[in-house]
């Protein structure tokens, strides 16, 4: 069960990821890289957050999503809130590449956003 639940994260991972990317060159198309960055992030926890809820952990209904939803938004800010520790140590003073600090960093936040979701997020589909 938790390897499919693993495999699916990955699925819907990988799709929120087209997602911000595409809706990243978008709004970089019409404003600047601020706005553009915040309303990609948006767009890109919206659908992460749908797909996860029902593909993912295979949750139907109103029944906490509110309270769901604030949950995914508190992991998505502490993966970033990791993304840039980790990128502050490997990149500003190990002086990593830039894409291996990403992989590490994709590694690292990948394995913490499935654990969060699992045990706190959506802990009611277990």
């Amino acid at each position: 069960m938790l390897l499919k639940r693993a495999i699916k994260f990955s699925i819907a991972g990988g799709l929120t990821t087209a997602v911000a990317y595409i809706a990243t060159m978008l709004f970089l198309s019409m404003m600047n890289y601020i706005p553009a960055t915040i309303l990609a992030w948006t767009v890109s926890v919206g659908v992460g957050f749908a797909l996860n809820r029902r593909f993912t952990f295979g949750i139907v209904g109103p029944t906490r999503r509110l309270k769901e939803l604030a949950l995914f938004v508190l992991a998505a800010l502490l993966q970033l809130l990791i993304t840039l520790g980790n990128y502050s140590i490997m990149l500003g003073r190990l002086g990593f590449d830039p894409t291996v600090a990403f992989l590490i960093n994709l590694a690292i936040t990948t394995s913490f956003g499935f654990a969060f979701l699992n045990l706190v997020t959506f802990r009611r589909a277990r």
